[in-house]
């Protein structure tokens, strides 16, 4: 019922949550209305039944969450819905939880879930909104940035070259000064305990959007980092295959960055061939950037460890 009600009447997809989790059954994914994705999702957990006594007034349903669930979902890297089904008319409700939406009553926490916030198109406005919030990929964004400045030596810029690149994906950054080639990063893909099905079509409209403007733009490489907290995702036989068609001519550079918090502050680390962390090698990383063999065995030290494919 919530994936027929995501899909007619906001035009986006509603995904099962395939592996078991604490209180989580699915997530939605938000599309323009051309159909593209901007990768902005919210995690929806659904209950169904008519057992969900109503708000005074009749204004709609009063929901008491178990505490440890309420925690779950107050701390997850995306916004959370609950759903409230109506298993004999279809009808779905829906409320955002965070702090501002729950209720004291009696030293338990409730969640208030409106009549008139049903899961259809009036409600789109709302919830792309609530999708345009702060999300976990904002924040392995900005991580991205920083160890691009630091694995190769400062050399990036921001791209400005290029008419079309300006979306999601990240391409506004630009490494012009890499020895032999110039490159532009091009985005960052955040995958849990894996690189799934959302992933890998993640990375198709990239591979499209890159052929795209390459024919407006001169450059060599593509890069793409692959972020997860997760290192077993980040196991080369686990990772999804960059294209191998050469109809274009523009090369692909996957970069596997396990997502470490266990350091004094948040960072991402490039993985090598053998899973281990190649920025932990304190030799390789105090380079001279101002030293051009310096720059060049940094370069060839990295991408001796990429994963590469060819548009």
């Amino acid at each position: 019922m919530v994936r027929s009600k995501v899909a007619e009447q906001l035009g986006w997809a509603f995904r099962k949550n395939p592996q078991l989790d604490f209180g989580l059954d699915g997530e939605i994914e938000v599309r323009e209305p051309d159909g593209r994705t901007r990768g902005r999702l919210l995690s929806v957990q659904i209950q169904c039944g008519w057992s969900f006594p109503r708000s005074p007034g009749n204004r709609g349903f009063r929901y008491r969450p178990k505490p440890q669930h309420l925690n779950h979902w107050l701390s997850h890297p995306t916004p959370v819905l609950l759903v409230l089904v109506d298993d004999k008319t279809g009808a779905c409700y829906w409320q955002h939880v965070n702090a501002e939406n729950l209720t004291d009553a009696g030293g338990v926490s409730v969640l208030d879930i409106p009549r008139d916030q049903g899961l259809d198109e009036s409600s789109s406005r709302r919830l792309n909104d609530i999708a345009r919030g702060r999300q976990q990929i904002d924040f392995a964004r900005q991580l991205f940035r920083v160890w691009l400045a630091e694995s190769s030596l400062f050399t990036y810029a921001w791209n400005t070259g290029l008419p079309r690149p300006r979306d999601f994906h990240g391409f506004e950054l630009w490494l012009p000064d890499l020895p032999g080639r110039r490159v532009t990063a091009g985005g960052v893909l955040l995958g849990g305990p894996g690189f799934g099905v959302r992933e890998c079509a993640q990375l198709e409209e990239l591979w499209r959007l890159a052929a795209s403007n390459n024919r407006n733009a001169s450059y060599d490489d593509i890069m793409v980092g692959l972020v997860s907290a997760d290192k077993h995702a980040l196991d080369r036989a686990r990772l999804p295959r960059p294209p191998d068609s050469k109809s274009v001519g523009l090369t692909v550079e996957l970069v596997p960055l396990l997502l470490r918090e266990d350091t004094a502050w948040p960072r991402l680390a490039e993985l090598n061939a053998q899973g281990e962390s190649m920025d932990d090698d304190l030799g390789f990383l105090h380079l001279d950037r101002n030293r051009v063999e310096d720059r060049e065995l940094n370069e060839q030290q990295r991408r001796a460890n990429r994963v590469w494919g060819t548009l």
